[in-house]
């Protein structure tokens, strides 16, 4: 199965205080990030994070932390991930991309928004925003940054039940 993540801000002393995590420390949220993320993945899963995943220098405890998550892992660049790509591919990402991908033909994937989702078939999933409004936000976005998808990656099929079930996000 796929599903997808953005915005763990894995050793972003800041981020535990981000509105929707309200955690005492770094390990807390950590834990909290990783206990939720292997619940609902199996190692057989893909999961794409869109971005920034982990805040700081240190590839060791990069590497800790990713190998602690279930499941096939694929990192697309947020702002925040500056480490070099072969380091996160050595840290245990199957892929690393620096650009916004399509998948399943519908399903742009990027760190940012991508604002000029018109009626073209196109859904934009996203991070980046922390489930903020920005300029021309339209049913055709989807924020999975973790605060807003209860701190666990959301599935593909929930992606297409909001999707085609509800008319949009």
């Amino acid at each position: 199965m796929v599903h997808f993540t953005a915005d763990t801000h894995f050793n972003h002393p800041a981020a535990i205080a981000f509105p929707g995590r309200n955690f005492s420390t770094l390990e807390e949220m950590h834990k909290a990030i990783i206990e939720n993320w292997n619940c609902c993945i199996a190692d057989t899963d893909t999961v794409y994070i869109l971005g920034d995943y982990y805040f700081g220098t240190s590839a060791k405890e990069m590497h800790d932390i990713t190998v602690a998550l279930k499941g096939n892992k694929i990192l697309l660049k947020g702002n925040h991930d500056t480490m070099p790509p072969s380091t996160y591919i050595k840290c245990g990402f199957s892929k690393y991309y620096d650009v916004p991908i399509l998948i399943g033909g519908d399903l742009l994937l990027s760190h940012e928004p991508v604002i000029h989702i018109t009626g073209d078939g196109l859904y934009n999933i996203h991070g980046h925003t922390h489930g903020r409004e920005f300029a021309l936000q339209s049913s055709k976005h989807f924020c999975v940054a973790t605060e807003c998808t209860n701190l666990r990656p959301v599935s593909y099929k929930e992606i297409n039940k909001r999707k085609f079930l509800e008319g949009g996000f």
